[in-house]
């Protein structure tokens, strides 16, 4: 069952914005007579007031400056404009349900000053993040916001047609996601947001207020951020990056980063924040153009095996760990000049910590490829190693530490890593 506006509501409000957009320019009176008639047809309009919620902020910013003054006049803006397009386009067709039927899935949200986490209590699953520099200097209320709609991003972005509840223990978020909009500025665009990427994919949110003793999972992983993402956020030199595109090629894409610690304007985050191209590198292609890697550590060994098995082309930052199991897989996967990183106080930094504890630490810049021909090329150029058959072997194949670099071997071949 559904509520729709008659015909005759309809035709006056469609000629009220039609008259507006000719004239630009009106009273504030004329201009509030208008909203007063789509907030009168909310009931019958679904998405209603994503669309006169900008108009009312406009409208009271002109009152402001002219001091309560109705007689005034005000200059419809391009916001203001759109706005009334859209309920010129719609307002003929455009119905409200009764109901939106059975909930599908319950969503538990929460942000503190430093990062968010979300509960998806239907389907067991969580998410937990951090906030970048930019995001901690906001309000709370619009961190709240920020953090539901990361959430519904995560948890319901490869879904359609569902019926989503939210909780929250913020009473602003609330109201705003419940009226889809308010008269703050920065509140409403965020809402506004949210709703048309839930409209695309025929998602209807309510919205409810879960005291916060009892959001207690959400909150306990917005407040956990800090902890899980620390060794996560470790960020190379700005001019030592910088030094590694000019020597060793573009990359197209940064495969392990955050909005803190991002070095190319395409990355793939660990989780959802809103300006990624992509979340979880893993589930993805690496196939495609140059990817500059720099993962967590313990992840090295899988970040291997997938570059051999999409035969990918990457620059890879990694530290010279001759013992660890992956560093042999490493050295055969080398394709072109690769480098020792400078020694440097503030080499590695993370938002939260300014150096990194192994300080002692060799770190190396290695260009690697999954395609066999590519390497096997690179091998070819490189000189034979003078190690004689029937001389004792090696503990390890790294050769020796100088001035000029590491040298190691493999299958044979001389492989030296340049000073940067």
């Amino acid at each position: 069952m559904t509520v729709t506006l008659n015909e005759r509501k309809s035709m006056d409000i469609k000629q009220h914005c039609e008259k507006l957009l000719k004239e630009k320019i009106v009273t504030i009176r004329e201009f509030s007579k208008l909203i007063g008639k789509m907030v009168a047809a909310d009931p019958g309009v679904l998405y209603g007031p994503l669309h006169y919620k900008a108009l009312e902020i406009e409208r009271d910013r002109a009152l402001k400056l002219n001091i309560g003054n109705f007689d005034a006049y005000i200059k419809i803006s391009e916001q203001g404009e759109e706005c009334l397009k859209w309920w010129l386009d719609n307002i003929g067709h455009v119905f409200k349900p009764i109901s939106h039927g059975n909930v599908d899935r319950k969503i538990e949200t929460d942000s503190s000053m430093t990062g968010y986490g979300g509960h998806d209590t239907t389907f067991n699953r969580v998410i937990s993040g951090h906030w970048s520099s930019d995001d901690k200097k906001q309000h709370i209320n619009y961190l709240e916001l920020k953090a539901a709609f990361l959430c519904l991003q995560f948890f319901c972005g490869g879904v359609q047609n569902e019926h989503v509840q939210l909780y929250l223990d913020n009473t602003v978020a609330i109201k705003y996601l419940s009226k889809m909009g308010g008269r703050k500025m920065q509140l409403n665009e965020l809402t506004r947001e949210i709703w048309e990427w839930c409209e695309k994919r025929n998602i209807w949110l309510s919205a409810y207020h879960i005291p916060g003793k009892l959001n207690t999972t959400a909150d306990t992983l917005s407040r956990m951020s800090k902890k899980l993402n620390d060794d996560m956020e470790w960020s190379l030199h700005e001019s030592v990056f910088n030094c590694i595109q000019e020597k060793m090629g573009t990359c197209s894409v940064d495969l392990f980063a955050s909005a803190a610690n991002h070095k190319l304007d395409q990355y793939v985050s660990y989780v959802p924040e809103g300006h990624e191209i992509a979340v979880n590198a893993f589930s993805l292609s690496w196939s495609k153009g140059l990817n500059y890697i720099f993962p967590p550590f313990s992840l090295l060994g899988k970040v291997l095996q997938k570059v051999t098995e999409d035969q990918a082309e990457a620059i890879l930052v990694a530290p010279i760990f001759t013992t660890q199991p992956w560093f042999p897989r490493l050295l055969q996967m080398i394709c072109s000049q690769s480098y020792i990183l400078p020694r440097m106080e503030n080499l590695l930094t993370s938002p939260r910590k300014k150096n990194h504890p192994l300080v002692s630490m060799k770190m190396g810049v290695f260009r690697i490829s999954g395609n066999i021909l590519f390497v096997q090329d690179y091998q070819k150029s490189l000189q034979k190693s003078s190690w004689r058959l029937g001389d004792g072997q090696r503990k390890i194949s790294m050769g020796h530490i100088s001035k000029n670099g590491c040298v190691f071997v493999v299958k044979n071949k001389l492989i030296q890593l340049n000073h940067l």
